[in-house]
């Protein structure tokens, strides 16, 4: 999917995946897999053509959904928000308005979860 904005429907709503920018996570086997035995872990990567000690970067997007109903402009999660050590992330605003959308515009905010990359640019 990339970066850009992506529209699509779901029946009569018109939907589009707008990104508030990147988040780069490093050694990130062991970021999400912290308790996993190493040797379990390399078997099971490599299933997926991964090296546990090759396996140095991973950049995840930073998705929010806006959800236009025709009566009602939904926001699903705000993304991570602007923060220092996050230089890629904070960019939901300026995509937001590649779309035409305004903050203002926006009738409800739901968050999915309370993560830091769902609700940080709340």
């Amino acid at each position: 999917m990339g970066l850009q904005n992506f529209h699509f429907t779901v029946g009569a709503f018109k939907c589009i995946v707008v990104n508030d920018g990147t988040l780069s996570y490093t050694t990130p086997a062991r970021f999400h897999f912290p308790n996993a035995p190493s040797d379990q872990l390399a078997v099971a990567l490599r299933k997926y053509d991964l090296e546990l000690d090759l396996w140095e970067e991973w950049i995840s997007p930073l998705p929010c959904l806006i959800i236009q109903t025709g009566m009602h402009r939904i926001l699903v999660d705000t993304g991570l928000g602007k923060a220092d050590s996050v230089p890629n992330a904070g960019k939901l605003h300026q995509n937001l308005q590649v779309e035409g959308i305004q903050p203002g515009y926006i009738d409800i905010v739901i968050l999915s979860h309370a993560h830091g990359d769902h609700i940080g640019g709340t």
